[in-house]
């Protein structure tokens, strides 16, 4: 019988942390989800993908029930036509006046959104009211979601990336800590499993053998279930092996656009729609989300974290990965090398030169440095600057700051592994978005010369599309 030892005060100040940010993303504060309302006078003109119509024209068609343009639908309520488009499905025209709805504009809105018959319903109920009375308040309109409809269009249509990059942190947190304590308590116990001594005779010794079992399908989970300290193991099974679809996407969520027989002529909208603006990452349901981890982890109360990762900064920081993986896939071509200075001297020599620079360190001293030039970036040791964030001094010189060079590859493993200081590496990695794939293209451009090859233009313009 394997004793049960409870956790420490400060892995439970962990996962109740873990519980807390959670909550925040997956079940926020009906105030942060409800619309946000404008209306303003009717328009002449509606625009839509295919074109740009008269409201006159519009409503002609569909008050004579005639088929309207693509991409266009209407709602007729008390003889007013609403129109609106697929990708602006919460905008709506008539002749009366214009609504606008936005729900938590950090998120783009799915024109199968209103396939949902309770959301249909409430926004009917909107539009009928305002075809009789000509206007409503903000505060009136706001009357027609009340808190179940906001969450339902909540879960419909969530911030994907930011759910992705608290379900990376927190699937990643919940695991060291279960790991850690097996390897500190149950050593004994793990050494006599049958499963154990199994996987040490067919694994090379090392001093890490129990870490890598812990790993190895799992087993940390399956054991940390199996002696009472955790339920629903098989949950957060698949949450792990979730998480780690933006750090892997070539392989477990591949780009349709990078595929060897890639079609553009065979994409539809919605696949266009995806790859733009969710970089094919899978839908996860925040409720169901939540509601697994609490289950797994009802022996803590869910508590507030204060340094939680901003949505704009996990939405650039899991489309970072993207980036990130093709720089690795980059460096793998070649033999290793620690500094990516040094990678570039040795394989690129041709691309590089070196200017003489003051560097200004954090504490405010300067000194007199060599850097490598690549492009339009300076690398130095393992870190990349744009050489625009150089400063020309008085004297000539230029002066560069080293809290401006920034190690891309450390900062995207900080951050997916939800190491200490994990919230500033997404942070950096959100600021450095676009940098990061300008360079990442400027070395895809360097290494494909040397092979031969260029990148295919139709690929590059989408990558330009995703950048703008």
């Amino acid at each position: 019988m394997v004793q049960k030892i409870n956790f420490s005060a400060d892995d439970l100040k962990i996962l109740a942390h873990v519980l807390g940010e959670l909550k925040m993303t997956c079940r926020p504060s009906f105030k942060q989800i409800q619309p946000i309302v404008q209306i303003k006078p009717a328009e002449q003109e509606f625009g839509a993908e295919n074109g740009i119509y008269t409201l006159d024209e519009l409503n002609n068609l569909s008050q004579t029930n005639q088929f309207l343009p693509a991409h266009i639908d209407a709602i007729k309520m008390n003889g007013t036509s609403w129109f609106y488009s697929d990708d602006e499905p919460f905008d709506f025209y008539s002749t009366k006046a214009r609504v606008i709805l936005s729900f938590a504009p950090q998120r783009m809105l799915d024109p199968k959104i209103l396939k949902n018959k309770s959301i249909y319903h409430h926004i009917q109920k909107m539009l009928a009211t305002l075809s009789l009375q000509g206007n409503l308040s903000e505060q009136e309109v706001l009357q027609f979601f009340p808190e179940n409809i906001c969450r339902k269009i909540y879960e419909l249509d969530p911030p994907r990336e930011h759910i992705l990059n608290t379900l990376m942190s927190s699937i990643e947190q919940v695991r060291r800590v279960l790991f850690l304590h097996l390897l500190a308590h149950h050593t004994n116990d793990i050494q006599q499993l049958p499963e154990f001594q199994k996987f040490q005779q067919n694994t090379v010794n090392s001093p890490n053998l129990l870490k890598q079992f812990l790993k190895k399908d799992y087993m940390g989970f399956i054991l940390a279930e199996r002696w009472g300290y955790i339920s629903n193991a098989k949950q957060l099974i698949s949450y792990q092996q979730l998480r780690d679809v933006p750090r892997h996407p070539s392989k477990l969520m591949p780009d349709p656009i990078l595929a060897p027989d890639f079609d553009p002529a065979a994409l539809s909208d919605n696949d266009q729609n995806r790859w733009l603006y969710h970089m094919g990452y899978p839908l996860q349901n925040p409720t169901q989300l939540y509601q697994d981890f609490k289950n797994a982890l009802s022996f803590v109360a869910p508590q507030k974290n204060k340094n939680v990762v901003s949505y704009d900064d996990a939405m650039s920081a899991i489309w970072s990965y993207q980036s990130i993986e093709q720089f690795k896939q980059i460096l793998a071509a070649y033999p290793r090398e620690k500094k990516l200075e040094t990678f570039l001297t040795k394989h690129f020599p041709t691309e590089i030169s070196t200017d003489n620079v003051i560097i200004e360190h954090p504490n405010n001293t300067q000194s007199p440095e060599q850097v490598t030039h690549f492009d339009s970036f300076y690398i130095r040791g393992k870190g990349v600057a744009s050489d625009k964030s150089a400063k020309k001094q008085t004297d000539g010189s230029l002066l560069l700051k080293e809290s401006e060079f920034h190690d891309w590859l450390t900062h995207s493993n900080t951050n997916a592994h939800a190491n200490s200081g994990y919230q500033g590496s997404a942070k950096i990695l959100s600021q450095d978005l676009h940098l990061l794939m300008a360079f990442v293209d400027t070395l895809q451009e360097a290494h494909d010369r040397k092979r031969g090859v260029s990148l295919n233009g139709f690929i590059r313009q989408k990558k330009q599309t995703v950048q703008n």
